[in-house]
């Protein structure tokens, strides 16, 4: 085995083993000696490999059934150029078949190349003369570390996803010439963050943190994926609806914050104030106009309107994000109010057959109408109440 003099810890990619690994084994179908001798002639596979340090190389050859024949660390001192190595095995025939584990190691006891493939099967033969078989050996840098990219990654909104990329690197830090052919990703918390075992596409689940992890050949690399929603818009999630004039708007108005998909942002607490957008009617706007989110929604329960007209909008604004305006809703006249009298006597706790009162103003006459409470002192005939437009009774 070879070396660069000028790099005595580095065996450079032109450097060939001329060392021997001799075979010289006991027949065991006959008391003769069948001598055989294997020769290495290694090779690095790319000049990167070639300048990986290692300081022993240790030598595992076995029977293809798996029995163990030899298995040898043999130093190779970083003062020396050139190494030759004889070896002693048991050949069971003149000819047999052999898997070769060689493998290069480092101070720290690391295993930075070994033989491609690996194993490899080797035939030992008694007939290969003084020079030996040459059996060609190529040198592959084993994975070091495994690097993930993007360095970071961090997600606002739930459901945005990132594919990550991985590269296995040798001891030198130099990616490797031959990557493997896949990597396993994991989660460690795929309720926040999951990745896709083999694409390593991650996707954002909730808040919170996860490491991600690429591993080929036991070797692992990550990184730290943050979930962290942020709200970028208002929406609405019930509308304005058609409303009488100073009546309630209903059912209430809410609009809840987003994040860039459209989840909610339950987090957002921030003030929502609405006022009027388009106003044909020249209308006042009532009721409680600026609320708090709670839980990233707003809901405005009282809002009125006090002046009848068609295509009305409202606007809801919040710092930081921005307005949304509704879609276009009518006002009607406020409608008639409708007095009854309890003509069958008797208490108002139940309901009644009531007669209208001759100066009540329904769009039409009914005399008797079946009546139930609808709140303190307020009664709601729903006949009549069609052709009022939702108009109100009250005892009086």
């Amino acid at each position: 085995m070879t070396r660069s003099s000028a790099a005595p810890w580095r065996w450079r990619a032109l450097a060939v083993l001329v060392g021997a690994l001799g075979l010289n084994c006991t027949d065991a179908t006959g008391p003769g000696r069948i001598n055989g001798r294997l020769v290495l002639m290694p090779a690095f596979e790319s000049k990167a490999a070639s300048q990986i340090d290692f300081d022993r190389m240790r030598v595992t050859i076995v029977h293809t059934n798996r029995a163990a024949v030899l298995d040898t660390v043999i130093s190779i001192p970083s003062t020396v150029d050139t190494i030759d190595v004889s070896l002693r095995v048991p050949l069971a025939s003149s000819s047999e078949d052999f898997l070769l584990y060689l493998r290069l190691v480092n101070a720290a006891g690391d295993t930075v190349l070994r033989n491609e493939p690996y194993p490899q099967q080797v035939t030992v033969s008694s007939g290969g003369g003084t020079a030996g078989t040459p059996v060609a050996v190529l040198l592959r840098a084993t994975i070091a570390s495994v690097v993930v990219t993007p360095p970071e990654v961090s997600f606002s909104s739930f459901g945005d996803t990132q594919r990550l990329s991985a590269v296995a690197l040798d001891q030198n830090g130099v990616p490797l010439t031959i990557q493997p052919a896949a990597f396993v990703w994991l989660s460690s918390a795929p309720a926040i963050a999951s990745v896709n075992p083999t694409t390593g596409l991650v996707t954002a689940v909730t808040n919170g943190s996860a490491t991600i992890s690429a591993t080929a050949s036991g070797v692992s690399g990550t990184l730290l994926v943050a979930v962290s929603q942020v709200a970028t818009q208002l929406a609405f999630t019930t509308s304005p609806s058609t409303a009488a004039a100073g009546i309630i708007i209903a059912p209430p108005i809410t609009v809840a914050a987003q994040d860039a998909r459209g989840n909610a942002v339950t987090a957002f607490i921030d003030l929502v104030t609405v006022t009027i957008g388009a106003n044909p009617g020249n209308s006042v706007l009532t009721g409680t106009t600026a609320k708090a989110a709670v839980a990233g929604v707003a809901q405005f329960a009282d809002l009125r309107l006090d002046q009848p007209g068609t295509q009305y909008t409202l606007v809801f604004t919040t710092p930081n994000l921005p307005p949304i305006t509704s879609v276009p809703f009518d006002v009607l006249a406020a409608p008639a109010t409708v007095y009854w009298t309890n003509a069958a006597g008797g208490s108002w706790t139940t309901a009644r057959r009531l007669q209208r009162n001759p100066d009540a103003h329904c769009a039409e006459p009914y005399a008797d109408v079946e009546w139930r409470r609808n709140g303190h002192r307020q009664w709601q005939a729903p006949t009549c109440e069609r052709h009022c437009r939702g108009g109100r009774a009250a005892h009086q």
